[in-house]
């Protein structure tokens, strides 16, 4: 499985940015994950490279 990070997630999960990796054999295995920030409220928004089907994450805030 391939997840592909955004740089503001990689830098916010303090995760290396890498190059960007080819195409895998398996394109429903080939994953994208960006953070995003709405009303003050970060969530991360995970997609398939290949067919965009998204599926979101809500970060709880901090209080």
């Amino acid at each position: 499985m391939i997840i592909r990070l955004g740089n503001t997630l990689a830098r916010k999960i303090k995760e290396m940015v890498l190059p960007p990796a080819a195409p895998g054999p398996n394109p429903f295995a080939d994953w994208t994950a960006r953070l995003f920030t709405a009303d003050h409220t970060q969530y991360i928004l995970v997609s398939n490279t290949a067919t965009l089907v998204l599926r979101g994450f809500l970060r709880q805030r901090d209080h």
